[in-house]
Protein backbone atom coordinates (compact mmCIF):
# COMPACT_ATOMS: atom_id res chain seq x y z
CA UNK A 1 0.00 0.00 0.00
CA UNK A 2 1.74 3.16 -1.23
CA UNK A 3 0.07 6.17 0.38
CA UNK A 4 1.87 8.73 -1.80
CA UNK A 5 2.66 12.04 -0.08
CA UNK A 6 1.58 12.31 3.55
CA UNK A 7 2.11 15.04 6.15
CA UNK A 8 4.65 13.80 8.67
CA UNK A 9 2.90 13.58 12.03
CA UNK A 10 -0.28 11.96 10.73
CA UNK A 11 -1.66 8.68 12.05
CA UNK A 12 -2.86 6.91 8.90
CA UNK A 13 -5.10 3.81 9.13
CA UNK A 14 -4.36 1.21 6.46
CA UNK A 15 -6.57 -1.84 5.78
CA UNK A 16 -5.55 -5.14 4.21
CA UNK A 17 -8.68 -7.32 3.64
CA UNK A 18 -8.21 -11.09 3.48
CA UNK A 19 -10.22 -14.28 3.19
CA UNK A 20 -9.23 -17.75 4.38
CA UNK A 21 -9.26 -20.41 1.69
CA UNK A 22 -11.02 -23.81 1.73
CA UNK A 23 -8.97 -25.05 4.71
CA UNK A 24 -8.82 -23.46 8.21
CA UNK A 25 -5.76 -21.44 9.19
CA UNK A 26 -4.10 -20.47 12.47
CA UNK A 27 -2.69 -16.94 12.77
CA UNK A 28 0.17 -16.97 15.29
CA UNK A 29 1.30 -13.34 15.40
CA UNK A 30 1.85 -10.05 13.59
CA UNK A 31 5.47 -8.91 13.33
CA UNK A 32 6.60 -5.39 12.36
CA UNK A 33 9.87 -4.09 10.94
CA UNK A 34 9.39 -0.69 12.60
CA UNK A 35 7.57 0.68 15.62
CA UNK A 36 5.74 3.10 13.32
CA UNK A 37 3.34 0.25 12.44
CA UNK A 38 0.71 -0.89 14.93
CA UNK A 39 -1.16 -3.85 13.41
CA UNK A 40 -4.17 -5.81 14.62
CA UNK A 41 -6.41 -8.53 13.23
CA UNK A 42 -10.10 -7.70 12.99
CA UNK A 43 -13.09 -9.96 12.34
CA UNK A 44 -16.53 -8.41 11.87
CA UNK A 45 -15.11 -5.06 12.98
CA UNK A 46 -13.68 -6.31 16.29
CA UNK A 47 -10.03 -6.89 17.21
CA UNK A 48 -9.06 -10.54 17.73
CA UNK A 49 -6.42 -11.72 20.20
CA UNK A 50 -3.61 -13.79 18.71
CA UNK A 51 -2.98 -16.63 18.21
CA UNK A 52 -6.36 -17.22 16.59
CA UNK A 53 -7.97 -20.16 14.77
CA UNK A 54 -9.78 -19.02 11.61
CA UNK A 55 -12.31 -21.39 10.01
CA UNK A 56 -12.30 -21.92 6.26
CA UNK A 57 -13.85 -19.04 4.35
CA UNK A 58 -13.40 -16.49 7.18
CA UNK A 59 -13.22 -12.90 5.92
CA UNK A 60 -11.33 -10.30 7.93
CA UNK A 61 -8.99 -7.34 7.83
CA UNK A 62 -5.45 -6.70 8.99
CA UNK A 63 -5.66 -3.09 10.20
CA UNK A 64 -2.36 -1.21 10.43
CA UNK A 65 -2.04 2.19 12.08
CA UNK A 66 0.86 3.99 10.37
CA UNK A 67 2.32 6.51 12.86
CA UNK A 68 4.48 8.97 10.93
CA UNK A 69 5.52 11.25 13.81
CA UNK A 70 9.26 11.88 13.84
CA UNK A 71 9.95 10.70 10.27
CA UNK A 72 10.70 12.60 7.06
CA UNK A 73 11.24 11.69 3.44
CA UNK A 74 10.62 8.24 1.99
CA UNK A 75 9.44 5.77 4.61
CA UNK A 76 8.67 2.09 4.11
CA UNK A 77 7.85 -0.55 6.71
CA UNK A 78 6.41 -4.06 6.78
CA UNK A 79 3.89 -5.89 8.96
CA UNK A 80 4.13 -9.66 8.51
CA UNK A 81 1.22 -12.01 9.14
CA UNK A 82 2.71 -15.25 10.48
CA UNK A 83 0.64 -18.42 10.66
CA UNK A 84 0.72 -22.16 11.11
CA UNK A 85 -1.23 -25.26 10.08
CA UNK A 86 -0.29 -24.70 7.32
CA UNK A 87 2.72 -22.44 7.90
CA UNK A 88 2.62 -19.12 6.06
CA UNK A 89 4.23 -15.68 6.16
CA UNK A 90 2.53 -12.78 4.40
CA UNK A 91 4.38 -9.42 4.26
CA UNK A 92 2.14 -6.35 4.16
CA UNK A 93 4.12 -3.30 3.09
CA UNK A 94 3.22 0.32 3.83
CA UNK A 95 5.10 3.15 2.12
CA UNK A 96 4.78 6.93 1.89
CA UNK A 97 6.74 10.10 1.23
CA UNK A 98 6.51 12.17 4.43
CA UNK A 99 6.49 15.96 4.14
CA UNK A 100 6.99 18.13 7.27
CA UNK A 101 3.95 20.27 8.03
CA UNK A 102 5.89 22.68 10.24
CA UNK A 103 9.39 23.94 11.01
CA UNK A 104 10.94 23.57 14.45
CA UNK A 105 13.79 25.85 15.52
CA UNK A 106 16.15 24.68 16.80
CA UNK A 107 15.91 20.98 15.94
CA UNK A 108 17.56 19.29 17.65
CA UNK A 109 17.60 21.45 20.76
CA UNK A 110 21.20 21.00 21.97
CA UNK A 111 21.84 22.27 25.50
CA UNK A 112 25.43 21.05 25.60
CA UNK A 113 26.87 20.33 29.05
CA UNK A 114 24.65 21.28 32.00
CA UNK A 115 25.49 21.20 35.69
CA UNK A 116 22.28 19.59 36.89
CA UNK A 117 22.21 21.78 40.02
CA UNK A 118 19.42 24.04 38.70
CA UNK A 119 16.76 23.78 36.00
CA UNK A 120 17.81 24.69 32.45
CA UNK A 121 15.29 26.36 30.11
CA UNK A 122 15.28 27.01 26.37
CA UNK A 123 12.67 28.32 23.94
CA UNK A 124 11.59 26.43 20.82
CA UNK A 125 9.66 28.06 17.97
CA UNK A 126 7.25 26.10 15.72
CA UNK A 127 6.08 27.67 12.43
CA UNK A 128 3.52 26.39 9.91
CA UNK A 129 1.82 27.58 6.73
CA UNK A 130 -1.64 27.53 8.35
CA UNK A 131 -2.68 28.76 11.83
CA UNK A 132 -2.63 26.04 14.49
CA UNK A 133 -2.79 25.47 18.22
CA UNK A 134 -0.75 23.04 20.26
CA UNK A 135 -3.08 20.93 22.40
CA UNK A 136 -0.96 18.42 24.28
CA UNK A 137 2.68 17.68 25.10
CA UNK A 138 4.39 14.33 25.66
CA UNK A 139 7.73 15.55 26.97
CA UNK A 140 9.77 12.51 28.02
CA UNK A 141 12.51 13.38 30.55
CA UNK A 142 11.94 17.13 30.29
CA UNK A 143 9.00 19.46 30.91
CA UNK A 144 7.21 21.68 28.39
CA UNK A 145 5.61 25.05 29.16
CA UNK A 146 3.24 26.92 26.84
CA UNK A 147 0.93 24.02 25.98
CA UNK A 148 -1.95 24.25 25.26
CA UNK A 149 -1.56 27.35 23.10
CA UNK A 150 -3.72 30.35 23.94
CA UNK A 151 -4.94 30.80 20.36
CA UNK A 152 -4.31 29.61 16.80
CA UNK A 153 -1.37 31.28 15.04
CA UNK A 154 1.21 30.69 12.33
CA UNK A 155 3.90 30.57 15.01
CA UNK A 156 3.86 28.99 18.47
CA UNK A 157 6.57 29.20 21.11
CA UNK A 158 7.12 26.64 23.85
CA UNK A 159 9.66 26.51 26.65
CA UNK A 160 11.58 23.30 27.33
CA UNK A 161 12.65 22.82 30.94
CA UNK A 162 15.31 20.30 31.95
CA UNK A 163 14.64 19.81 35.69
CA UNK A 164 17.44 19.96 38.22
CA UNK A 165 16.86 16.34 39.25
CA UNK A 166 17.29 14.88 35.74
CA UNK A 167 19.50 11.85 36.14
CA UNK A 168 23.19 11.77 35.29
CA UNK A 169 22.84 9.09 32.61
CA UNK A 170 20.49 11.13 30.40
CA UNK A 171 21.90 12.38 27.09
CA UNK A 172 18.92 12.62 24.73
CA UNK A 173 15.15 12.68 24.96
CA UNK A 174 12.28 13.51 22.61
CA UNK A 175 9.39 15.95 22.89
CA UNK A 176 6.19 15.09 21.02
CA UNK A 177 3.44 17.69 20.57
CA UNK A 178 -0.11 17.23 19.29
CA UNK A 179 -1.78 20.05 17.33
CA UNK A 180 -5.41 20.88 16.60
CA UNK A 181 -4.98 20.04 12.89
CA UNK A 182 -4.80 16.32 13.73
CA UNK A 183 -1.03 16.21 13.24
CA UNK A 184 1.90 15.73 15.59
CA UNK A 185 5.49 16.94 15.63
CA UNK A 186 8.57 15.66 17.40
CA UNK A 187 12.00 17.10 18.13
CA UNK A 188 15.05 15.94 20.04
CA UNK A 189 16.52 17.51 23.16
CA UNK A 190 20.22 16.74 23.68
CA UNK A 191 22.32 17.43 26.78
CA UNK A 192 25.03 16.02 29.00
CA UNK A 193 24.81 16.26 32.76
CA UNK A 194 28.09 16.93 34.55
CA UNK A 195 27.22 17.43 38.18
CA UNK A 196 29.81 18.48 40.73
CA UNK A 197 28.58 15.51 42.78
CA UNK A 198 27.75 12.48 40.62
CA UNK A 199 26.38 8.95 41.09
CA UNK A 200 26.44 6.16 38.50
CA UNK A 201 23.90 4.69 38.03
CA UNK A 202 21.97 7.68 39.27
CA UNK A 203 18.38 6.44 39.69
CA UNK A 204 18.09 2.66 39.51
CA UNK A 205 20.28 -0.35 40.25
CA UNK A 206 18.74 -3.08 38.12
CA UNK A 207 20.23 -6.47 38.97
CA UNK A 208 18.13 -8.52 36.52
CA UNK A 209 17.88 -12.27 37.14
CA UNK A 210 19.84 -13.39 40.21
CA UNK A 211 20.35 -17.00 41.39
CA UNK A 212 18.75 -18.06 44.66
CA UNK A 213 21.62 -20.35 45.64
CA UNK A 214 24.55 -17.90 45.52
CA UNK A 215 25.55 -14.34 46.33
CA UNK A 216 25.03 -11.54 43.81
CA UNK A 217 27.42 -8.58 43.56
CA UNK A 218 26.73 -5.10 42.16
CA UNK A 219 28.42 -1.71 42.36
CA UNK A 220 27.52 1.98 42.48
CA UNK A 221 30.19 4.67 41.98
CA UNK A 222 30.03 8.06 43.71
CA UNK A 223 32.40 11.00 43.20
CA UNK A 224 32.92 14.74 42.95
CA UNK A 225 34.45 16.89 40.23
CA UNK A 226 35.20 19.73 42.64
CA UNK A 227 36.03 19.80 46.34
CA UNK A 228 36.17 16.69 48.50
CA UNK A 229 33.77 13.94 49.50
CA UNK A 230 33.65 12.01 52.75
CA UNK A 231 33.11 8.26 52.60
CA UNK A 232 29.37 7.79 51.90
CA UNK A 233 27.07 6.18 54.43
CA UNK A 234 24.96 3.56 52.69
CA UNK A 235 22.01 1.36 53.67
CA UNK A 236 19.99 -1.12 51.64
CA UNK A 237 16.28 -1.73 52.31
CA UNK A 238 14.22 -4.64 51.02
CA UNK A 239 16.97 -7.29 50.87
CA UNK A 240 17.48 -8.82 54.33
CA UNK A 241 21.00 -10.02 54.99
CA UNK A 242 22.60 -7.89 52.27
CA UNK A 243 26.09 -6.48 52.87
CA UNK A 244 27.47 -3.12 51.79
CA UNK A 245 31.12 -2.21 51.44
CA UNK A 246 32.43 1.30 50.70
CA UNK A 247 35.78 1.19 48.89
CA UNK A 248 37.81 4.38 48.25
CA UNK A 249 39.00 4.60 44.64
CA UNK A 250 40.52 8.09 44.86
CA UNK A 251 41.15 9.68 48.29
CA UNK A 252 38.33 12.08 49.24
CA UNK A 253 37.13 12.18 45.62
CA UNK A 254 35.66 8.89 44.43
CA UNK A 255 34.21 5.78 46.08
CA UNK A 256 32.75 2.47 44.99
CA UNK A 257 29.80 1.04 46.91
CA UNK A 258 29.68 -2.74 46.67
CA UNK A 259 26.30 -4.35 47.26
CA UNK A 260 26.27 -8.07 48.06
CA UNK A 261 22.91 -9.86 48.07
CA UNK A 262 22.92 -13.08 50.12
CA UNK A 263 22.00 -16.54 48.93
CA UNK A 264 18.59 -17.84 49.94
CA UNK A 265 16.40 -14.88 49.00
CA UNK A 266 12.74 -15.77 48.34
CA UNK A 267 11.96 -16.50 44.71
CA UNK A 268 10.28 -13.95 42.49
CA UNK A 269 10.60 -10.21 41.83
CA UNK A 270 12.01 -8.11 44.63
CA UNK A 271 12.65 -4.44 45.03
CA UNK A 272 14.20 -2.16 47.60
CA UNK A 273 16.17 1.05 47.89
CA UNK A 274 19.81 1.97 48.36
CA UNK A 275 20.01 5.09 50.54
CA UNK A 276 23.17 7.24 50.45
CA UNK A 277 24.12 10.00 52.86
CA UNK A 278 26.77 12.28 51.37
CA UNK A 279 29.00 15.01 52.79
CA UNK A 280 30.46 17.17 50.02
CA UNK A 281 32.91 19.95 50.90
CA UNK A 282 33.50 22.65 48.28
CA UNK A 283 34.77 26.24 48.62
CA UNK A 284 35.03 25.85 52.37
CA UNK A 285 31.37 24.88 52.86
CA UNK A 286 29.96 21.42 53.55
CA UNK A 287 26.81 20.32 51.75
CA UNK A 288 24.85 17.39 53.16
CA UNK A 289 22.54 15.46 50.85
CA UNK A 290 20.67 12.19 50.65
CA UNK A 291 20.12 10.15 47.51
CA UNK A 292 18.01 7.05 47.03
CA UNK A 293 18.34 4.52 44.20
CA UNK A 294 15.64 1.98 43.43
CA UNK A 295 17.02 -1.58 43.49
CA UNK A 296 15.23 -4.34 41.55
CA UNK A 297 15.97 -8.03 41.05
CA UNK A 298 14.28 -11.24 39.93
CA UNK A 299 15.32 -14.15 42.14
CA UNK A 300 15.26 -17.37 40.17
CA UNK A 301 15.70 -20.98 41.27
CA UNK A 302 19.12 -22.51 40.95
CA UNK A 303 19.86 -24.38 37.76
CA UNK A 304 19.73 -28.13 38.23
CA UNK A 305 22.76 -30.34 37.70
CA UNK A 306 23.75 -31.04 34.13
CA UNK A 307 22.31 -34.29 32.76
CA UNK A 308 24.62 -37.27 32.69
CA UNK A 309 26.14 -38.04 29.29
CA UNK A 310 24.57 -40.96 27.41
CA UNK A 311 26.35 -44.30 27.77
CA UNK A 312 28.99 -44.91 25.14
CA UNK A 313 28.55 -47.92 22.91
CA UNK A 314 31.38 -50.47 22.96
Amino acid sequence: MDLGRVSAGAHVPVRFPFQVGPAPARVERLEVSCGCLRPRLELAGRAVALPAELPAGTAGVVCVDFVTTGFRGRKQATATLVGAEPAFSVPLEVAATLDPWCQVEPDPLDLGVIGGEAAETRDVVIRAAQPFRLLEAFPGLVEVEGVPSAEAALEQRVRVVVPADVHEDATITYVRLRADNGLELQFAVQFQVHRTLWIKPSLRLHLGAVPADSETHATVDVGVREGSLEAPQAALEGFPGARIEVVPLEPERRYRIRVVLPAGLPLGPRQGALSLRLQHRVNGATRSSERKLKVTALVQPAAGPAPAPPPQSQ
